[in-house]
């Protein structure tokens, strides 16, 4: 079965989609049918926010949103559980949603080069995460502890 995004067709059992600097400035809903997706890297492009249908992919393991404008990211980014790998920087984001915490297995977030003045307390809740980016200074709501 083949759905068609952005006038393309992809096989519903696609694993990989590569969109990287496509000039996109927003991605249509049917990008949640692809729900065997594992990896989809939307690098360099003119995104502002993401479909709600992102949330359907719930197989998604590695996210490359860097370098785009996205002010914020939807509250269902947090139905994405086999989540590991979120590279967010190069955006526009001040803010992040608490249903961030919801990405248990996350070990990787990339967050420099946003308009981030804080994180959320719930992101002491991601217990996989071992790697963490962001420039100074951010205030965190709660103490957390970061090794590098």
């Amino acid at each position: 079965m083949n759905i068609t995004i952005l006038n393309k067709e992809y096989n519903i059992n696609l694993q990989e989609l590569n969109l990287h600097s496509k000039q996109l400035k927003s991605l249509p809903a049917e990008i949640g049918n692809l729900i065997n997706l594992k990896e989809i890297n939307l690098y360099f492009n003119n995104l502002i926010t993401l479909p709600a249908e992102i949330s359907n992919l719930i197989n998604l393991q590695n996210l490359y949103l860097s370098i785009n404008q996205l002010h914020y990211l939807p509250a269902e980014i947090g139905n994405l559980r086999n989540l590991q790998t979120l590279y967010l920087f190069k955006n526009q984001l001040k803010t992040l949603p608490t249903e961030i915490s919801k990405l248990i297995n996350l070990q990787k977030l990339y967050l420099s080069n946003n308009q981030l003045h804080y994180l959320p307390a719930e992101i002491e809740n991601l217990c996989n995460l071992h790697l963490l980016t962001f420039e100074m200074p951010i205030i965190f709501i709660k103490k957390i502890i970061l090794y590098f």
